[in-house]
This record gives structure tokens, sequence and C-alpha cells, in this order.
């Protein structure tokens, strides 16, 4: 089906305030994209649906937001001492930036195939996404621009791949150590998993082993905190690896194990890949495409990511698009009951109302149901099974966060060629990295993606210290950056 999308500051306004003209079948907790999904399915088959959502929009952790342009003033463009940049005209003479669409929140569609509910929706809606530079999965792995904030220079690809490559063997040895930690267990008469161990412990296991192993000259210093930074990127970016299951990341459950093909676990090749055949696949035209490459060069079978160019909130849209949502609706109980032959649900909201139907789908965040807010927990009668409790209390969350900068003009790097610079910028420092939106269209806008620790701890921090935070370490990376005062930043996420 094709919608007709809306700007993103009338998102708000896309439920229908009728009620329902039949009696209510299904009521939906959640206005995020799992709520709006299982809405938009009932919907069109026919079924009476109500999504009750707590917040005054719709979309969850899904936010686009509509920055309006802003002026720059008689010193427009102009930090001290700044030269010249790359890239395009003469952005000095600009005195305002231009309006710009930009998400707070998610931003990508992973896995852009046909099956992929979000990449189908997309492609229906007619929504641009861009896969250039490999997407969030790849785009700051090898395919990035890499800076070492230790000596304020950007890393040769070589060591680049040198420690990607070493990242390639740990991963298949982990893989390997998995295999053998399941067999073990298995010729023990284990019928449970076996014993789990933090990420970390297994990744310093199989780093031991792999150095050890006849893989030639060990890594450098500068590959060795390359080494260090893709191990974020590849598991860490929400939580420390110390505080994710070995196991669970590498989706190695006895039922994944029996199912996975002997040829998985094994190492890319016994023979060292060509650095040159990697590099030509790396700046290949079709990469820049969406295609995707490992460390030997050989094209990845993964679907890329897709970075949607004007907000994750046109998905949103299309699917609340004629849906019956009711807004700052904040429920605090769910109870089933019988009426006369038939069972019904009842949905209570902390300002009194209440809502019957037959079934209730509950899409509510996992701190809303493990209870971390008095301010937003919800209570179910009769209480939850005791297999969904302890589901609930064993799952983790984290927090990836954003720091959104716009800035006169770019600083850095920004030529619209791929081959002169690279939209996905990588450094040293675990804490962060880069989009340059700039290269997309969002002109002088620089997104750093913050992961933990940092992104827990700048919840206690003000705007001015977090921004100052993130300028300190693009001067690490790029001259020239401009000082807190010297040009428009604006910190959202």
């Amino acid at each position: 089906y094709k919608r007709k999308l809306a700007n993103p500051e009338t998102f708000r306004a896309t439920t229908v305030p009728s009620k329902p003209s039949r009696p209510l079948q299904v009521i939906v907790i959640g206005a995020g994209p799992a709520g709006l999904s299982a809405a938009r399915q009932l919907h069109d088959s026919g079924i009476s649906v109500l999504v009750l959502e707590a917040r005054d929009r719709l979309g969850g952790r899904v936010h686009t937001k509509a920055f309006p342009a802003k002026s720059l003033g008689a010193a427009a463009g102009h930090a001290r001492g700044a030269r010249t940049p790359h890239g395009t005209g003469d952005v000095n003479q600009r005195q305002s930036l231009p309006p710009a669409n930009l998400d707070l929140g998610a931003s990508y569609i992973h896995g852009c195939a046909p099956g992929n509910p979000a990449y189908d929706l997309a492609k229906a809606c007619g929504i641009k996404f861009e896969t250039r530079g490999g997407g969030y999965s790849e785009g700051w792995g090898m395919n990035g621009t890499w800076y070492d904030v230790a000596t304020r220079r950007v890393i040769p690809w070589e060591d680049v791949y040198a420690a990607f490559r070493v990242l390639e063997r740990v991963m298949a040895q982990m893989r390997q150590n998995a295999r053998e930690i399941e067999a073990q267990h298995a010729s023990a008469g284990g019928d449970e998993d076996p014993d789990d161990q933090p990420l970390a412990n297994a990744f310093e296991v199989a780093l031991d082993q792999v150095m050890k192993a006849d893989i030639g000259k060990p890594l450098t210093d500068v590959q060795m905190r390359v080494l260090e930074s893709a191990k974020v990127v590849s598991w860490a970016y929400v939580g420390g690896m110390s505080e994710l299951s070995f196991l669970a990341n590498r989706g190695l459950t006895a039922e994944d194990l029996q199912d996975t093909d002997e040829s998985d676990y094994s190492d890319a090749s016994d023979d060292e890949p060509s650095i040159d055949r990697a590099k030509q696949a790396r700046d290949a035209p079709s990469l820049d495409n969406g295609g995707e490459a490992a460390a030997d060069g050989t094209e990845r079978k993964r679907a890329p990511d897709g970075l949607v160019v004007e907000g994750y909130g046109q998905v949103i849209h299309a699917l609340g698009d004629g849906l019956h949502v009711i807004t700052e609706a904040v429920v605090s109980k769910v109870t089933r009951f019988h009426r006369g032959g038939s069972t019904m649900c009842k949905v209570t909201t902390r300002d009194g109302r209440s809502f019957i139907s037959e079934y209730v789908v509950c899409t509510l965040p996992l701190g809303v149901l493990k209870g971390l807010s008095s301010e937003s927990s919800v209570s179910f009668d009769p209480p939850l099974s005791a297999s969904k409790i302890d589901a609930i209390k064993h799952l983790g969350m984290g927090v990836e966060n954003k720091v959104i900068l716009r800035f006169a003009k770019p600083f850095w790097p920004h030529s619209v060629s791929a081959r002169r610079s690279k939209a996905y910028i990588q450094c040293t420092d675990q804490r962060f990295r880069f989009v340059d939106m700039h290269k997309f269209g969002k002109e002088g806008t620089l997104v750093a993606h913050v992961c933990p620790p940092f992104s827990h701890d700048y919840d206690r921090m003000s705007d001015e210290e977090v921004v100052s935070e993130v300028l300190r370490v693009l001067g690490r990376m790029f001259p020239d950056v401009p000082g807190l005062g010297d040009n428009p930043t604006t910190l959202q996420g």
C-alpha cells in the first residue's frame, strides 16, 4: 500500500479521535514500533483495536525532531583561527543553518532486504534511506575513517585492517570455544544450557589463544587501540562487555548450535588474505551503495543497514496512519475478569479512565515491566506467570545515546565524494563514534553516538558539560574545532 507522508511536526496528529463503531476487540498498550505494528496488522485484518500511549506523541524510542533554521549572526561560520574547509562553496557567507529533520532515537533500518517488515514498509511508502558506507553495523568498522585520539592522527588503513583481521580470528575462536563448552556439557549429560560467562572473559581467553598462534608479528599499540574500540561497536554499544552474556551474544544455546553448520565456526581462511584485495573491496563503488566486505575482501551475505535520511518518524507515521490512538494515557493496571461466559480485559490509566476489550497486546518497554520507576510501573491481575516474570528479571537493558551538534560549517573532511571522505567516523576513544550528516544533506551536522559508561553518566551532567566533552574529543581528532561559544551547537538524545 502507498501512504501519504507528513512532515515530522504533524506526527502527533496521526491519531483518529473517533471511537470504534463496534465493540472493542483488542487494546494495544504502547505506540512504539512494536505496538503500532501489531495494531496495524489487526486493523488491516478488520479487527477493532485501540492503542494507548503514555507519551504525547507516537514512536517510543523513535523520535524525529524538526530542527528549525538557525541564524548564525554576523560572525557566521568563523571559528577562531579556522582554515578554509575541504568541500563545497564558501560557507562563511551563509547567514543561517537550514532546517533539518534529525532522529533523536532510532535512525537505521537494520537489514535492508525483502522480508524485513521495516524495510518493506519503507519501500512501499517511498521512504528514502541510505546504505552508503555500510550503515550502522559496518560503517564504523573497516569502512569508516579512524582517528587516534592519543596521537591526533588519522590511523592508516593497514593498521585498521590488521586489528579487524585479529578481531575476526578472535570471533572464530570464541565460536570454537563455545562449541567445545557445549560438547563437554553434552557429554556430561547436561540437559540445560551450559554455564555462561561474561563476554569480556570469553574475549580475553580467545584473544590470548589467537595471539599465541602463528599469526605473524603482534599488534602495535595503535592497532590494539583500534581493536579495543572495535569490541565496542561489535558488542558493547549498550553495555560493558563484563555485563554481557557470552552464549547469548553469540547465539550459542544448545538449539542454535545444533542448527548451525560446522563450517560457520571455522576460521575465515587458513591463508593470510591479501590486504590489497581487502582495500580494493573497501574502495569499490558497490561498497558505498550498501555492499559489505569481510577483512579478506570477500562479499558478505548479510543485508546492509539503511539510514533513514529524513527521519524514522516517517515509518511511525505510516504505521499509525488511520489507527485509533489515545496519547497521554499512562496505564497503571491490566485486569483479566469474567463477564457472562467470556473472559475480558480491563485496562486502567493513572487518571482513572478504564477501557474494556477481549484481548490486550502489551508492548511496554522493558524498564516499565521491570518496575524501575513507581511513576510508570504497571500491575497485572492476575499476576504474570512465573516464566514471564523470570524472563523480565533476567533480560538486561542498556543505553546508547546521541549528541546532535550543528555547526556553522564543517571542520571535518566532508567532501561528497565517497573516495575522499567517509560518512562514518571512528576514533580510539571507546565512548564515541560519529556520523557526518552533512554528507547526507544535513548541513553542518555531526551526530555523536555515545556508548556506556558515558551514555549513563551524562544524565547527571549539564548540556554544556556534555557538549564540551564531545568537543574535547573532536579536538583530539581534527584541527580548528570550535569552542562551546564559537558556533551554534545543540544537545539532543
